[in-house]
């Protein structure tokens, strides 16, 4: 990643691939971008039939951001790239000296292993140590008992303030059914009362229209997506 003049760029570097010698082969790489295009049969993932649009999404959501994806290719290695626009409001020292108040916990709940340790390191980079923080989500009780969590904690430490993240869709380990992490947080709020003016409750989401940030906006507090 790197950011310098109001510019961001990002590079994903990889390794060659099982498709690389096609890629190699192309006059025009800017080729993966258009929809329907793919390199690789579909009748070995596992089940899961791509539509081959997943490139050209990219470069739709790269250009609503002013910006443009690329990939170039070489004997080594492919590199996609993305540039667009991104004006910095903070310093950097301002975001890596920041930390959370010593008098103050967190947690936070998601029902994947890679989300929960993504949320786990955010939380180290804020200053918070494994003994005033929880991430969650590894089994159905903790998805389905968040909320009632939640409060416990809050009372347990009635001198602490506490941050707490939860992902929106929390799907238990069955499939059976999907818990809202918004309105476990709306009834952890409710059931706290005055208490709950120590807790900053977000959710996490990738579904951020107007519609869905409003309901999530009357349940908790922000809106992570």
């Amino acid at each position: 990643i790197e950011h310098s003049c109001d510019r961001l760029c990002l590079r994903v570097i990889n390794e060659p691939g099982e498709n690389h010698q096609s890629l190699l082969a192309l006059d025009d790489t800017d080729i993966v971008f258009e929809k329907g295009v793919r390199f690789e049969d579909n009748s070995k993932s596992n089940d899961r039939v791509s539509s081959g649009d997943g490139a050209w999404i990219m470069q739709r959501c790269a250009a609503a951001l002013n910006g443009a994806c690329t990939l170039t290719v070489t004997p080594d290695c492919t590199v996609l790239e993305l540039v667009c626009p991104a004006r910095v409001y903070v310093q950097a020292d301002e975001v890596m000296w920041f930390s959370m108040p010593v008098s103050s916990r967190a947690i936070a709940i998601d029902d994947t292993p890679v989300q929960r340790t993504i949320l786990a390191t955010m939380l180290h980079m804020v200053g918070l140590d494994d003994e005033r923080m929880e991430v969650l989500g590894a089994t159905a009780e903790e998805l389905e008992g968040f909320g009632d969590h939640v409060v416990s904690e809050v009372r347990k430490y009635p001198d602490t303030r506490f941050l707490v993240i939860a992902d929106e869709n929390l799907d238990l380990e069955t499939g059976a059914r999907t818990v809202s992490g918004s309105a476990q947080l709306e009834l952890a709020l409710a059931e706290l009362g005055d208490e709950s003016k120590r807790v900053l409750a977000l959710v996490r989401s990738a579904n951020d229209s107007d519609q869905d940030r409003s309901r999530y906006l009357k349940r908790c507090h922000g809106v992570v997506a």
